[in-house]
């Protein structure tokens, strides 16, 4: 497999395997977006890729920068390891504001190697309506991932796309909207693979191609109380539902958005990553 200008290259022929501890998952020179990043998950995530080197852009629909948790994440940065952290607005009910936005990124840094779509974790609001989880949640994450091919295309750079979805695509539940958002996150699954079908193959003669779509869908996640203010039960229910007897934290789902954005998942596309404490095995 040749290698591309930018982004992944082929992991075999001639490397010195070793000589660099965990080389496979440095980011350094990288830039990535993050939709959905303004906080909780999606912020958590986007930590994960500054603290391997990259150059990570949070879009998010609330003004990240005056939140306590984005400014406590920015502190975190350590500029000596290359990594940095940024933050760009977004109006969900502006449809081309979002790919104007990437496209500007993709021009100011002079590349673009990798999107993680977090939209749905942006805020975790029980009761939020129906019509705004599919703007949201499904055509904003549709309209991430094309406008970060088509610059991952223009570039010719083999870069990663990660959906984030979550357990409830694969699990049947009695929570508020259950219906709705495990149909959702379902969507989410098959997008993956349907989008890895399309973008995966490098085509000949440096036309493109070689973008790598994957899915991470967590389990159940603590992400503060305010989740659980009108249905209190549901912390203690969703413990006990899993294997391990309690709900996951946000940095327990770092590395795994980075393997998947990473060569060292090179040989990955098309794949649901399931990190659920056991939810399934019971």
């Amino acid at each position: 497999m040749e290698k591309a200008n930018h982004g992944e290259e082929s992991p075999v022929g001639g490397e010195d395997i070793g000589a660099k501890r965990f080389a496979d998952f440095e980011l350094t020179g990288k830039v990535f977006v993050v939709t959905g990043g303004a906080n909780k998950l999606g912020l958590g995530l986007a930590e994960a890729l500054v603290e391997a080197g990259g150059k990570v852009y949070c879009i998010g629909q609330t003004p990240g920068p005056v939140r306590k948790e984005w400014r406590h994440a920015q502190e975190r940065v350590v500029p000596e390891g290359g990594g940095s952290l940024h933050y760009r607005p977004h109006d969900p009910s502006e449809p081309d504001q979002l790919q104007q936005l990437i496209k500007a990124i993709a021009e100011e840094s002079g590349r673009l190697d990798g999107l993680v779509a977090a939209e749905a974790y942006e805020e975790n609001e029980l009761d939020t309506p129906y019509r705004a989880r599919l703007t949201v949640d499904f055509t904003g994450v549709v309209q991430a991932c094309t406008a970060a091919a088509q610059e991952m295309m223009t570039r010719q750079t083999r870069g990663t796309i990660v959906l984030v979805a979550h357990l409830s695509s694969m699990v049947a539940s009695r929570a508020p909207l259950a219906a709705v958002l495990g149909s959702l996150n379902a969507a989410l699954v098959q997008l993956a693979r349907d989008l890895a079908t399309r973008w995966s193959p490098i085509h000949p003669g440096g036309g493109g191609g070689g973008i790598r779509v994957n899915c991470l869908s967590p389990g159940n996640i603590l992400m503060g109380q305010t989740a659980f203010e009108k249905e209190p039960y549901l912390k203690e229910h969703w413990a006990r539902e899993n294997a391990m007897g309690r709900l996951a934290d946000i940095s327990e789902f770092k590395s795994a958005v980075l393997f998947l954005s990473s060569k060292a998942s090179s040989f990955m596309t098309g794949s649901n990553l399931v990190i659920d404490g056991g939810r399934k095995q019971q």
